[in-house]
């Protein structure tokens, strides 16, 4: 059998393809809007405020690159390098972190400085991640990727919400019940 959403043999799991994603133009806009206006997530702490312009400038970049990629493979966008190095970033300096982790934000910070044109230390440059350390960088890419999106959309509801409330306040002033009766008693008729 050709169709590989039918079952071939008696015991074997049902194959299925994802479903075919159509192209979405007012997603599209939405995500390279975002790309330059969403805000950098990062771990909450009082070092956010201590992330480097030099990767704040680099997410805005990788974010463009990232979606014109996942436009051209037709797969979902994530979060970026240099978005993952900045939500480390400030937990770096907060606590100590375990081992897995910190090979996680040396791999990140290694591959952000390279892109950079920079050279990274060879006694901590991370070449590669192992296969558990790889799955989470990825699940906290797609994690960063979310929360964008999440507050993008929060933002466009409060936007909308404002602008309903203001034109109810301007219908609900220019309504007949909402006219005070003017008594002109000093008027001759």
């Amino acid at each position: 059998m050709d169709n590989p959403d039918m079952l071939q043999a008696a015991g074997q799991e049902v194959e299925k393809r994802p479903p075919e994603k159509r192209f979405n133009v007012d997603r599209a806009i939405e995500d390279i809007v975002g790309t330059f206006c969403d805000p950098i997530i990062a771990y909450p702490s009082p070092w956010m405020d201590t992330i480097p312009q030099s990767l704040k400038e680099q997410i805005t970049m990788d974010r463009l690159l990232e979606q014109m990629v996942a436009h051209r493979e037709k797969r979902e966008p994530t979060g970026t390098d240099s978005e993952a190095l900045a939500y480390i970033y400030p937990l770096s300096l907060e606590a100590p972190m375990d081992h897995d982790w910190t090979e996680i934000y040396l791999y990140l910070g290694a591959r952000v400085v390279k892109s950079q044109g920079r050279e990274f230390p060879d006694d901590i440059n991370v070449r590669t991640l192992n296969r558990q350390q790889d799955e989470d960088l990825r699940r906290l890419k797609a994690w960063i990727y979310e929360r964008r999106r999440k507050h993008r959309t929060e933002k466009a509801k409060d936007i909308r919400k404002e602008r309903l409330a203001n034109e109810r306040e301007e219908k609900q002033a220019k309504s007949p019940e909402n006219l005070q009766p003017s008594f002109d008693l000093w008027k001759k008729d």
